[in-house]
């Protein structure tokens, strides 16, 4: 692992996404695979993911666990 970054590139990582109502916030888990890395200065690192159906960066707080650390 980097000493940059908190993440690898290959790693199997779980992440949540919050989408808000006017009723209530829904969490969503996905699960994907690093697959770039992006460093920010004054926020967390961002991470490209790429799931079963699309690719979205993520920021590093959002990322739950590693699932599979890459090899």
């Amino acid at each position: 692992m980097s000493d940059a970054f908190r993440y690898d590139v290959g790693d199997l990582v779980r992440y949540q996404e919050h989408r808000w109502t006017e009723d209530h916030r829904e969490v969503v888990d996905h699960v994907g695979i690093v697959i770039d890395q992006r460093y920010c200065f004054s926020t967390s690192n961002r991470f490209k993911v790429r799931t079963a159906t699309n690719e979205m960066w993520v920021s590093a707080d959002h990322i739950v666990e590693i699932l599979s650390p890459a090899q």
